[in-house]
């Protein structure tokens, strides 16, 4: 299959075989040829099924094919959605004033004695001064 879609690859498919007919000589050997050819992500969901047919193993290829895409959209908007802030957001930051820092980082006042080397005595005690 290469990087052709599920159609694309069908379509190469009925064309390639009319030069080999005797390698698909039933229904049941087509189905399985065509699934061999498919992608890996594709081909490991449907060769569980056994096909009996080639429109079979087709459809269920092309099923395939459609979920993937399908869940490669939704982690790509899951992705977005996660990482790129909302427009919202973003106009909330511009009118945003810088705000001080939290009171437990804010500046604070010491109201502590100078150190004991330099009185030669014990610093007083901040909360009774003594």
């Amino acid at each position: 299959q290469g990087t052709l879609s599920v159609m694309e690859y069908e379509a190469k498919f009925v064309e390639l075989e009319k030069f080999a007919p005797h390698i698909c000589a039933n229904e049941k050997r087509r189905a399985s040829k065509f699934v061999r050819g498919l992608r890996s992500y594709i081909r490991s969901r449907v060769i569980i099924q056994d096909h009996q047919t080639l429109a079979s193993a087709v459809r269920t290829a092309y099923l395939m094919e459609d979920e993937q895409e399908l869940s490669l959209e939704e982690r790509r908007t899951f992705r977005e959605l996660r990482f790129v802030p909302s427009a919202d957001f973003d106009q909330k930051r511009k009118h945003e004033q810088p705000s001080a820092a939290p009171s437990s980082f804010a500046h604070r006042e010491t109201t502590a004695a100078p150190l004991a080397s330099q009185e030669g005595k014990h610093p007083a005690c901040p909360k009774c001064g003594n």
